[in-house]
């Protein structure tokens, strides 16, 4: 058994279960700040949220879509997601962010649902 053994590919070095990117001229991920109540596009895939009681819809899951969703505001409460189709989780299709920093990271895992790879702070879900 050879322990370590990495080649290189493309520009990817890969060993022992892990991925690095090589390339110095990765493209940094920005997120898109929504404030005001609104639909969140379908192109925008890391978000902050950050006024009172705003209402945000998306339209629905896409397979292998990854979206983040941040609260950024410092004082923020009430902050509502809802998916016109589908879930977050097969039962709930609408998330309320409550304090800063609370954020959800979903994948697309059909047309109808989205996977919850993480829910940080206390996320309410619920289904309306």
């Amino acid at each position: 058994m050879v322990l370590g053994l990495r080649s290189q590919k493309k520009g990817m070095q890969v060993g022992m279960g892990l991925t690095t990117q090589l390339d110095t001229q990765a493209a940094a991920v920005t997120a898109v700040a929504y404030t005001s109540s609104g639909a969140i596009k379908e192109a925008d895939n890391v978000i902050t949220v950050a006024t009172n009681e705003a209402a945000y819809t998306i339209a629905k899951p896409r397979i292998g879509r990854i979206l983040v969703i941040t609260e950024s505001g410092a004082a923020a409460d009430g902050i509502t997601v809802t998916l016109t189709e589908g879930t977050f989780d097969g039962t709930n299709n609408q998330a309320t962010f409550n304090a800063a920093n609370e954020t959800l990271v979903l994948l697309g895992i059909s047309d109808k649902r989205f996977l919850i790879l993480k829910n940080i702070g206390s996320v309410a879900l619920a289904a309306v």
